[in-house]
């Protein structure tokens, strides 16, 4: 009943052409989004760290799925997510699979106190789609946020390094994976994942792949 009477005095339409269905994305949008596979590497210490992406964070309508998420607390869109990554895995299926061959899965985590006001670490939300459609296991609490960074999207590059420099670490009671894959929502500077994959290295992980729903 209450979903009901939501759907009536907050209605859902597609974020593209506004139809009224009670989807952020139509059957037709979605499938004129434009979904391109994008690798490119960063170098950490010594390595280079590979980064798979299918989105530009620069498109509208991602930036505006990713956004309702996080900031507009609308966990509704994790359907819209999880459709989004099914098209992925149809069309990249043999692609992606020989890449997660024997990798656990680590989402980037949010500082405590964060996760609990938001209700939600939105990196966990496409890590469980992720380890579901894939069948990888989510390692959760191993790498953690030990400091509260606030907002990083407003900062300069050297900013956000300064701001996230030393704040994840690794629970030692968690014996750390041979091979990851690192998940997050969003791929800008890259600062952030530089701070993960640092820790995960220095706690005995050998292979680190990185995907994000959107770079850019």
């Amino acid at each position: 009943m209450l979903k009901v009477l939501k759907d009536i005095l907050f209605p859902i339409n597609c974020l593209s052409c506004n139809s009224h269905g009670g989807k952020y994305l139509c059957r037709n949008c979605l499938g004129n989004l434009n979904i391109k596979l994008n690798l490119k590497k960063i170098r950490v210490t010594n390595a280079e760290i590979l980064v798979v992406t299918f989105f530009n964070y620069q498109d509208k309508i991602i930036s505006e799925i990713i956004k309702r998420l996080k900031y507009g607390y609308e966990t509704e869109i994790t359907s819209t997510i999880q459709d989004i990554l099914d098209i992925v895995y149809i069309n990249y299926f043999s692609t992606i699979s020989r890449l997660l061959v024997d990798r656990t899965v680590i989402s980037v985590p949010l500082y405590p106190l964060k996760k609990r006001k938001r209700g939600f670490n939105q990196a966990d939300i496409i890590s469980r789609i992720i380890c579901n459609k894939f069948g990888l296991s989510l390692l959760a609490g191993g790498l953690q946020k030990i400091k509260n960074t606030g907002a990083q999207a407003d900062l300069e590059k050297a900013q956000r390094e300064n701001n996230l420099k030393d704040c994840f670490s690794w629970d030692k009671k968690l014996t750390a994976p041979v091979k990851v894959l690192l998940v997050d929502d969003v791929f800008t500077t890259g600062t952030t994942m530089r701070e993960c994959v640092k820790v995960l290295q220095q706690n005995g992980v050998k292979d680190i792949l990185i995907f994000v729903f959107a770079s850019g």
